[in-house]
């Protein structure tokens, strides 16, 4: 089973309030669970973690959408069955970039109502 979330924070505070409750523990019921990390150096432990538990039964990986696991890992036969994404991960509307983007789009729009 793979569960993305869209960012880190949204990943952590999930796994927080799961532990707090009787989600973690019958998440963990016959499973192998993998978070994964923010650090590289740790990513390659926790990809080798869910393959072995993939091949060996039941694994389940809480992941990032846009992160290592999702852009640099085969999910094939055993490894996947299920995909649940529990948001997807959009820029904040305040971002510089988006500013920009949404200015450009807004002066294409006028500047074609003024031509067509």
């Amino acid at each position: 089973v793979l569960v993305f979330f869209p960012s880190y924070f949204a990943l952590d505070d999930a796994v927080e309030a799961w532990k707090r409750s009787t989600v973690w523990s019958r998440l963990e019921r016959g499973r192998t669970v993998v978070v994964e990390p923010r650090g590289s150096a740790d990513f390659r432990t926790s990809a080798q973690t869910f393959d072995a538990a993939a091949a060996n039964g039941s694994a389940v990986l809480l992941a990032v959408c846009r992160g290592k696991a999702s852009e640099g890992m085969d999910f094939a036969d055993e490894k996947c069955r299920v995909v649940i994404v529990t948001g997807l991960p959009y820029a904040p509307p305040r971002d510089p970039r988006v500013r920009a983007k949404r200015q450009f789009l807004d002066a294409r729009k006028i500047a074609s109502r003024k031509n067509g």
